[in-house]
């Protein structure tokens, strides 16, 4: 009885002609609590995968509501909200307890840098001041055009060895790398044919293989699907490469989407974030506040030393720096060696 009486006070408050507070929060709560059960529908269509982006939000919302109704002695309508907050916070849990153990300090370690630079973003000056204070071993620059590689010509002395596949879109992208290349190559894959980048790069006496990526954003269904079939098809291939590798990219989509844990589950590569908290990259205005659309994937014997959001660029994207080093621990299939200094590309 008391429940009902409950309910009707509710749905009293939605329907007064007379704007509120209280009937805003509560429809606010009420639909992130929808928008989060929609989320576990991702494979059903477009707008439904867009839902699953926004856990953190959901969650920091819906706790908020429920602790606010709480306070106010409004227990039933707290447990409404708090229930779906809770679950969305119980997805998020393992960004933040999977730490993974920090290798022995003898272990080879490899230094990675991800930037989206902005195609029409001006500021180069900031691009290379986070190059210079983060001394990355190996750079992924995406949205690059011909000016960006104008501005950053002199960087062939810093990072002598680079695969460039500029364009005057969003997708063009730059490989640049301290250390030697191996069999560098253009690929383009799925029906957008948009370029990836990879290479093999050295790491104690084995080469990793390092693939730099940037599918289309969901902002249709066509591109959603064509995003999709991009990452379908580097899973392919990757599936035929022996050793260790590693996946650099803004993905378009962040580590709730369907997609991106069926691209995990082909590859068998790892998430480097799980365990060191949620690193927001985009829109870079948001900061924290904002949600994580790039990404360092990585085979599981490559355990994470270092990760951490950069500083603004200008671009509205943040950067992303990831350190990882060698877990002998770990077996793996032995990748190929590291070739003789004549046979490195350059």
């Amino acid at each position: 009885m008391a429940w009902q009486l409950k309910y009707k006070s509710l749905r009293a408050d939605f329907f007064k002609f007379k704007v509120e507070f209280t009937g805003l929060v509560l429809v606010f709560g009420l639909c992130a609590a929808l928008a989060t059960g929609l989320s576990f529908l991702g494979r059903a269509g477009w707008l439904f995968e867009l839902t699953t982006h926004f856990r953190p939000h959901y969650a920091l919302v819906l706790l908020a509501i429920a602790i606010w109704c709480w306070v106010r002695r409004e227990r039933a309508t707290a447990s409404v909200f708090a229930l779906p907050g809770l679950v969305n916070l119980a997805i998020l849990l393992p960004f933040f307890v999977q730490s993974p153990e920090a290798a022995p300090a003898g272990e080879s370690r490899l230094r990675l840098l991800l930037i989206n630079v902005g195609a029409s973003n001006p500021r180069a000056d900031l691009v290379r001041a986070v190059l210079r204070e983060t001394k990355p071993d190996v750079v992924i620059l995406q949205e690059i055009t011909a000016r960006w590689l104008n501005k950053l010509a002199d960087l062939k002395y810093t990072f002598p060895h680079q695969l460039l596949a500029d364009r005057e879109d969003d997708f063009g992208m730059a490989l640049l790398s301290r250390v030697p290349l191996t069999d560098p190559q253009i690929v383009y894959l799925g029906v957008a044919e948009l370029p990836t980048l990879q290479a093999r790069v050295p790491l104690g006496d084995e080469t990793v293989l390092v693939t730099g990526t940037h599918p289309l954003p969901p902002t249709s269904p066509k591109s959603a699907r064509r995003r999709n079939e991009q990452l379908q098809a580097l899973a392919d291939t990757l599936a035929g490469e022996p050793g260790l590798k590693i996946v650099l990219g803004d993905l378009n989509m962040t580590p709730w989407s369907p997609y991106y844990k069926r691209f995990l589950e082909q590859t068998g590569l790892a998430d480097t974030a799980l365990g060191q908290g949620l690193h927001a990259t985009w829109p870079a205005h948001l900061g924290a506040l904002g949600i994580p659309l790039d990404h360092c994937l990585a085979s599981p014997e490559l355990p994470v030393i270092e990760r951490h959001v950069g500083p603004p660029v200008g671009s509205d994207h943040l950067p992303l720096l990831v350190e990882l080093a060698r877990d002998r621990s770990v077996s793996t299939i032995a990748s190929p060696p590291v070739p003789n200094r004549r046979n490195q590309s350059k």
